[in-house]
């Protein structure tokens, strides 16, 4: 009898503490997609996070591009890992991360959403891979109930409705086999109309494979690619310039899958990596439309520009649609050595049309012609606590990049990064990405410092500082300039409950004075304090103040935002619901807040504020399987939206053809998901 008690009581503690490790990895996983969606805008990088808990990474058998996808992994960690276990072995236990150099606990609980142990690869039967995953469908609706300028009648500017509506639907079995739809309009646009004979107004199509055999990835139809540090091409998750480690070097798979609506940035086609020992060869070509305006002239017709946003609901924008093909193709070698890599790459992008030259001075040095062609070497390199990295490229006009960066683990405590770039003014590259303060890779160099500190158990403070110059003119900048930013975020978990954060964020650069048109120096200051509390099991409430402050020598403009976040989850509803009570002051264009929200499950959103308002919105979720009892097996989540800005002293909100005349603006989004999970 005692045995079996024993035996009992053994089985509700283990019970226990996988239930408690479960409620903390989604707990992680919801703080990471909050933290990748305000410092990102990257939509198909968010999604691939919220696809990792479903696919799982297998730290026994990831190779280094698995790796790279993980959050909040800087490049040492990753080489760390890979040394740690091709010396000690397999991991038994996710809790023998902690003896990984470079890994500390913060980290390793990051990740308890993403990551797995598993001793043994399971072999892959057809059957169970085409049938044994799980299918989810995503519908999406939105609309903003006042209406705009541009749907008054009789001639309304805009060809569709004020709906926006989203359809995904996605097939995924673990990390090796998914395939998906999306089909999306955005609002002004048509739909069910010609010319969009398919329904939507962007349709979107994948199949993807992973590492099955040789094959590393192979991907049909929409798909992103990702190579070096970004010089050549970056078309996945990454970032300008940031305060935290791990955004200091570009990582992350070389081909995946576009999961998103972005109607821009991605190839579409096919696109193969392989790998055999240590030599890995991605390849990929791509037929496409593109958006783009044309001028006509005696020698025909030019590109005088891309279209970035995807719109298409004017009748200009219409005319502009799908009006240039490119053509692309790209090949990647790369070896991988104890502790590193080398790697080239090459990549040609084709127009139909070719792009006509521009009287601006700042773009005497853009593209032109019809053909581009880009190469570059890049490489990594880790010795003790010691990683190496960088990128080098080349033009057809023998413009170059590069960019060469190193991490320092100098002790448990303390971790440095250096990086540094230098843009030649005339290299231009299509979908180039890389660490920088300007939105292209060209006409740039500086020097990026980033120190991240730890100490006191409960402390972390991180650091950095960008020194930079432009040789040539820019937008707005009508002459060679320079510029720095300095910036201090300090961490302190309180308690398991409580966890406070602070920054600092200091900028100078130099731009054209609206009064005066000279090129004058311009300071940003942004102060941002958080506080997050649990304050029950079922009640999180988050805190936020941020004052901004941008000088120069006529005038100051000041900014303000405060705003309190609460999360609730009903212990005895299938149910939960978040909002946010948010109020901003602001003085000019310069100093507009840009302040994540929290959105639908699987959106996110960044809202810009201005003037003087209250911005308030309130997120519910109802777990519908629950309620009606469907099988464990089937998913059903209904999500809903309601957001409101209000502006005083104001008589319209927004201008041109998206202005409202009245000083609110209020959203309403849907979404229902299915899941059918095997």
């Amino acid at each position: 009898m005692k045995r079996i008690l024993a035996g009992m009581i053994f089985l509700f503690v283990i019970e226990t503490l996988q239930a408690q490790e479960t409620e903390e990895a989604e707990k992680m996983h919801q703080q990471q997609l909050e933290k990748l969606a305000e410092e990102n805008s990257d939509e198909d990088a968010v999604d691939l996070l919220t696809l990792l808990p479903e696919g799982k990474i297998n730290l026994n058998t990831a190779g280094i591009h698995e790796l790279e996808s993980l959050p909040g992994l800087n490049g040492f960690q990753v080489a760390a890992l890979l040394m740690y276990r091709r010396i000690l072995g397999l991991f038994i236990d996710l809790h023998e991360l902690q003896a990984v150099p470079g890994w500390d606990l913060l980290t390793i609980r990051n990740l308890l959403p993403y990551v797995t142990i598993e001793q043994v690869r399971p072999a892959l039967v057809g059957k169970q891979v085409l049938l044994g995953g799980n299918h989810l469908i995503t519908v999406r609706y939105k609309r903003v109930l006042e209406p705009a300028r541009g749907y008054e009648r009789p001639e309304p500017a805009y060809s569709g409705s004020r709906d926006a509506v989203l359809f995904r639907y996605r097939y995924q079995y673990k990390n090796k086999l998914q395939w998906g739809l999306v089909g999306e309009k955005d609002p002004g646009e048509r739909m069910f109309r010609t010319p969009n004979r398919l329904s939507f107004d962007f349709h979107s199509a994948h199949l993807s494979i992973r590492n099955i055999g040789i094959i590393n990835a192979l991907v049909v139809g929409d798909f992103l690619v990702s190579l070096g540090q970004g010089l050549l091409l970056w078309q996945g998750n990454g970032f300008n310039s940031g305060i935290d480690l791990s955004f200091v070097k570009r990582q992350g798979p070389a081909i995946k899958p576009h999961t998103s609506a972005g109607e821009y940035n991605f190839y579409r086609g096919i696109g193969l990596g392989m790998k055999k020992g240590n030599f890995q060869l991605t390849q990929f070509v791509s037929l496409r439309n593109m958006d783009a305006n044309l001028g006509i002239d005696s020698l025909g017709a030019s590109i005088s520009s891309l279209h970035t946003s995807g719109y298409h609901r004017t009748v200009s924008e219409i005319a502009d649609r799908r009006s240039v093909r490119l053509i692309s193709a790209g090949a990647s070698a790369r070896f991988d050595f104890n502790g590193g890599h080398i790697g080239t790459n090459i990549i040609s992008n084709q127009f139909s049309e070719p792009f006509a030259g521009d009287d601006e001075p700042y773009r005497m040095f853009a593209v032109k012609g019809k053909r581009e062609i880009n190469g570059s070497l890049d490489y990594s390199f880790t010795r003790r606590n010691v990683h190496v990295f960088g990128e080098h490229a080349f033009a057809a006009n023998r413009a170059m990049a590069h960019l060469t960066g190193i991490i320092l683990s100098l002790d448990s405590r303390l971790d440095l990064a250096v990086l540094g770039r230098s843009f030649d003014k005339k290299y231009n590259a299509l979908f180039a990405r890389a660490a920088g303060q300007g939105s292209a890779v060209k006409n740039e160099h500086g020097v990026n410092l980033v120190l991240s500190l730890k100490p006191l158990h409960k402390w972390k403070i991180n650091l950095s500082a960008d020194v930079f110059r432009f040789p040539w003119l820019r937008y707005r900048v009508d002459r060679p300039s320079v510029g720095w930013e300095g910036s201090v975020q300090c961490v302190y978990n309180v308690s398991k409950l409580i966890e406070l954060r602070g920054s600092v964020i200091l900028k100078f650069q130099e731009r054209n004075s609206s009064e005066t048109g000279q090129v004058e120096g311009l300071t940003n200051r942004n102060y941002r304090f958080q506080c997050d509390h649990q304050v029950t099991k079922y009640f999180r409430i988050r805190t936020r103040i941020e004052s901004k402050l941008v000088e120069n020598h006529l005038n100051n403009e000041r900014g303000f935002f405060m705003c309190v976040d609460w999360f609730w989850k009903i212990s005895s509803f299938p149910m939960s619901a978040n909002g946010r009570m948010g109020y901003f002051e602001t003085e000019g264009a310069d100093t507009r807040i840009y302040a994540f929200e929290n959105d639908l499950p699987g959106a996110y959103s960044v809202g810009s504020l201005g003037g003087k308002g209250l911005k308030i919105y309130l997120n519910g979720d109802v777990d519908i399987s629950e309620i009606a009892h469907l099988k464990a097996n089937r998913n059903m989540k209904l999500s809903v939206k309601i957001a409101r800005t209000m502006i005083a002293n104001e008589a319209s909100i927004s201008d041109g053809n998206d202005e409202i005349v009245l000083n609110h603006k209020t959203e309403l989004k849907f979404q229902i998901i299915i899941g059918l999970m095997k």
